[in-house]
């Protein structure tokens, strides 16, 4: 099943690109196809999420909140695809240098995550355990109110990873 992972994975990432194809060239089709596909699927697993959470009003309202921005996006998303657009062609100049501009923003962030302090071991160690285990909670469920190193609550990070790894989680295995 593990091998599965990433094949299934960029498959799910990148299939929404056909819908951009026929109107753009290739590359800017991925981005918007990946685009796409990442809002996609953090609205499934917040909504996963808020179905697994005890009836109150905060989950309604949450459940209402999440149908209202899917039924917008893709609202939005049939009225882009209506119109039809003629694609932007770049010239084989702008081309090179888009790349060029691409391989430099690469490089400054590799030298800047280089030579920048970051974890000891152990810290490191530890942020991964916590992204895992926030991922659990998203995948399973459990107390809103559990606390990490120096107070950190499940609300204080950023859901999104921890909701699609949740939802990974869900579809090939809850483990390390």
């Amino acid at each position: 099943m593990d091998l599965l992972l990433f094949p299934v994975m960029l498959f799910a990432l990148l299939a929404p690109a056909a819908l951009f194809r026929g109107r753009h060239q290739l590359p800017e089709a991925l981005a918007l196809g990946a685009l796409v596909s990442l809002a996609l699927w953090s609205v499934i697993a917040f909504g996963r999420f808020l179905l697994l959470l005890p009836p109150s009003s905060s989950r309604t309202l949450g459940l209402f909140a999440t149908a209202l921005t899917l039924a917008g996006g893709l609202g939005i998303a049939s009225l882009c695809l209506r119109r039809p657009r003629q694609a932007v062609r770049l010239a084989e100049n702008s081309r090179r240098q888009v790349l060029v501009l691409i391989c430099g923003a690469v490089l400054l962030a590799m030298g800047v995550e280089a030579t920048l302090p970051h974890f000891g071991i152990a810290n490191l160690y530890y942020d991964w355990w916590e992204h895992f285990d926030l991922a659990r909670f998203y995948s399973n469920g459990g107390d809103l109110f559990r606390h990490y190193q120096d107070g950190y609550t499940v609300t204080s990070r950023t859901p999104v990873f921890n909701l699609l790894t949740g939802l990974c989680l869900t579809a090939f295995g809850d483990r390390f």
